[in-house]
């Protein structure tokens, strides 16, 4: 379940902090981007399997942090479990 703040957005979990919280999975040829708002910076964090994100190959347990960054881009997982953290 997505979380997000105040405003439950999409029927995501309401948390009282400027943060939003998804979680994706990615297998095969499923390709995933996330814009980034200018000011925000992206935690992701890939819980099991393996991805590449903007081009860095990821394994299980591994994390990027994006700041000044436009967007993350997501592909080439492999049962790929996906926490992904828009912070202020």
């Amino acid at each position: 379940m997505p979380a997000s703040p105040h405003d439950a957005a999409d029927g995501s979990l309401r948390i009282y902090q400027d943060t939003r919280l998804s979680a994706a999975l990615l297998d095969n040829a499923e390709q995933l981007d996330y814009p980034i708002p200018a000011g925000r910076k992206i935690y992701l964090h890939v819980a099991r399997g393996s991805l590449q994100a903007n081009g860095h190959k990821l394994n299980a347990g591994d994390a990027l942090m994006y700041v000044g960054e436009e967007r993350v881009s997501l592909a080439a997982g492999s049962e790929a479990e996906v926490l992904l953290f828009d912070l202020a």
